[in-house]
């Protein structure tokens, strides 16, 4: 009774500290000490020296003598001014309104015009109209009213074309999901809960501000034992969408703050496994919410032969796994897959293992494109939070996090 005493206790304290870990980086990394981790106040580089400090004190070496792979782009940005009024009751950004991420800089004060019905095209909209002064309205579309992946893109479409002639408002079902352009509009376009608007006059305030951003992947590895044969990479987006306006704060719990938290534990677990002849390799991405930027810029400029590499695993949202792990290619990589599926019925980590095709909808898309075989997991369950300024660390759930680590490392020590 005492040995199985103490093998409880020192089984229940290593849990304990493991998730003590986790805890400490993902609330670090969700803090408003990185601005959401974007492209404003330094957000995001601010988060890419913590990570590159932390895996230096875990006693992971660099790649080539460095943490950091630099690359630059453009992005649109919102980094004081914004406000909107609906007349004259102030709406809390975030909440109750978004800015379009390729809205300009604009003061206005305009009265608002609803378009009730559906439409296919600009003609469709003025024919219907008939008179309006473009320099006195803005049009206001029912988003609900689309309802198909037809009927939206032909919005996002017709949208984008309006706003080089008019500003426009967005009527959405609840809160609305911010993102990311590199483009400007000619006139803002707002989306907000439709549950609070009236016609009548809108009073509008915003700066944005297009800049080229220096953005940097961290990159890491557990050398092998003696010249490595083979890699295994492990990836996931540091990045988030930072500040919308001076007051608006986006911390990326699930997204994606949950991901690389995922990756320190795994680096934490593989430390204690003795050397083989496999390299691991751990990449925290820049740039994916503009659209993949960082690994797009990794795999045409890879610190190592891409062709070394036997499996890549991207993370990508894991705030708590009670009903899933989706695997992203894993109807393309069978064999994995069903190797994946057999080591959760021994750890347990998830109820289910899901399958899906190619999708080009995180970092792993261009590893895959370049004939790297390539997981994009992603855990379903009770934290749906997404581009909302309430996806926080305390929704994030740790024990299903960490594991998600042991069903991942126990897999790639399969392959």
């Amino acid at each position: 009774m005492r040995k199985y005493s103490w093998f409880l206790f020192f089984f229940v304290f290593g849990i304990s500290a493991q998730n003590a870990e986790d805890k400490r980086i993902l609330e670090k990394l969700c803090s408003e000490d990185f601005s959401g981790r974007g492209y404003v106040m330094q957000g995001d580089s601010l988060a890419a020296e913590f990570i590159a400090n932390e895996f230096n004190k875990l006693g992971l070496k660099k790649v080539k003598r460095k943490y950091f792979q630099s690359f630059d782009f453009l992005v649109n940005t919102f980094p004081t001014i914004l406000s909107l009024e609906l007349n004259g009751a102030q709406l809390i950004p975030g909440k109750d309104f978004v800015v379009a991420p390729s809205s300009p800089s604009a003061v206005m004060r305009r009265k608002t015009l609803l378009f009730p019905n559906k439409f296919e095209n600009i003609e469709e909209i003025f024919q219907s109209i008939g008179e309006i002064d473009i320099q006195e309205h803005v049009l206001v579309f029912d988003k609900t009213n689309f309802k198909s992946r037809d009927e939206l893109l032909a919005l996002r479409t017709v949208t984008a074309k309006l706003a080089e002639i008019i500003p426009v408002i967005l009527l959405n079902e609840g809160t609305p999901i911010w993102h990311v352009s590199q483009n400007q509009f000619r006139y803002p376009v707002v989306e907000m809960n439709g549950s609070l608007f009236e016609n009548g006059i809108v009073d509008f305030q915003v700066d944005a501000q297009m800049k080229r951003h220096r953005a940097r992947n961290v990159i890491a590895r557990i050398p092998a034992q003696g010249k490595a044969k083979r890699r295994i990479v492990f990836t996931a987006h540091y990045d988030h969408l930072g500040r919308m306006g001076q007051h608006t704060f986006y911390p990326g719990a699930n997204d994606n703050a949950s991901g690389v938290t995922l990756l320190f534990s795994i680096a934490r677990k593989l430390l204690k496994q003795p050397k083989s002849n496999t390299e691991y390799v751990f990449i925290a991405f820049a740039g994916e919410e503009v659209g993949l930027l960082g690994s797009k810029y990794f795999v045409e400029h890879p610190l190592f032969p891409l062709e070394s590499v036997r499996f890549l695993v991207n993370l990508d949202i894991f705030g708590g796994a009670h009903k899933s792990i989706t695997a992203v290619n894993g109807s393309v990589y069978k064999e994995e897959f069903e190797l994946l599926v057999k080591t959760n019925a021994d750890v347990k980590a998830t109820p289910e293992i899901k399958i899906r095709g190619e999708s080009a909808n995180s970092d792993h898309h261009w590893f895959h494109a370049a004939g790297v075989r390539c997981f994009f997991l992603y855990s379903g369950g009770n934290n749906p939070h997404y581009h909302v300024p309430w996806d926080e660390a305390k929704d994030v759930d740790l024990l299903l996090l960490d594991k998600s680590a042991d069903l991942i490392t126990r897999f790639v020590g399969m392959l």
